[in-house]
């Protein structure tokens, strides 16, 4: 193995912590353009994403407020992807599991759907630019190029300077992280940690194509089912 590609949300990191730092700031702009409690407006957010999911949290609130105009909208989903995360940490199990395959002179990748932006300004919060040799924004490859397609992994693969055969990648969601890996041949471990509280998903496990090839709750455990020699 000479190539170990990582997903980023919910694998790394718990994602929960970034929306709530982006919910923070959207607050403190709804606040500060209605004269509202910013207390009370992060609360609310918080409440409708647990109730309903992600998709029109910030609709609902502008709607529930009176203050609902599509400008608003516009503005507070620019906040939202546009702001700088604070206190984003990676799990615990991470940093160990980098140190051990950079020990064994593995290279180290990431490859990341969402809006390019956003998980640009995450990865750099969380410090993984300075960790890992290849960053992949499939966001930056067009509708093609996203999970589960394999031609994100495909480029990874080569920016490491390594092939698929020897290549191992670890993810969380079945419904598209493991797909394009499979398709290439490629080694693949899902992270199925337990649910958080308030959690935005909660992981499960793939059939065919779409399950990974082992399965672990921590990347503790990592070493023990893949050979780094």
């Amino acid at each position: 193995m000479k190539t170990f590609l990582f997903d980023l949300d919910d694998t790394l990191y718990n994602e929960l912590d970034f929306v709530n730092s982006a919910f923070e700031a959207v607050s403190d702009y709804l606040a500060r353009r209605h004269s509202l409690k910013r207390e009370d407006i992060f609360s609310r957010l918080g409440e409708i994403l647990a109730k309903n999911g992600r998709g029109k949290v910030f609709d609902t609130l502008l709607k529930e407020l009176g203050v609902y105009s599509r400008q608003t909208l516009k503005s507070m989903l620019y906040v939202y992807r546009c702001h700088a995360p604070v206190q984003l940490g990676l799990y615990p199990d991470v940093l160990p599991l980098f140190e051990c395959l950079t020990a064994f002179d593995i290279r180290l990748g990431i490859v990341t759907d969402g809006i390019a932006l956003v998980q640009h300004n995450k990865i750099r919060a969380l410090g993984l630019d300075e960790m890992v040799q290849a960053i992949v924004y499939t966001d930056l490859l067009g509708e093609c190029g996203r999970k589960p397609s394999s031609v994100p992994f495909e480029i990874a693969v080569e920016m490491l300077g390594g092939t698929v055969a020897d290549a191992v990648y670890l993810g969380d969601d079945p419904s598209k992280d493991f797909i394009g890996p499979n398709l290439l041949g490629m080694c693949t471990v899902q992270v199925k940690r337990e649910k958080q509280p308030g959690s935005i998903h909660v992981p499960a496990e793939g059939k065919g194509l779409a399950g990974a090839r082992f399965i672990v709750n921590s990347l503790a455990e990592v070493l023990s089912i893949i050979s780094v020699r």
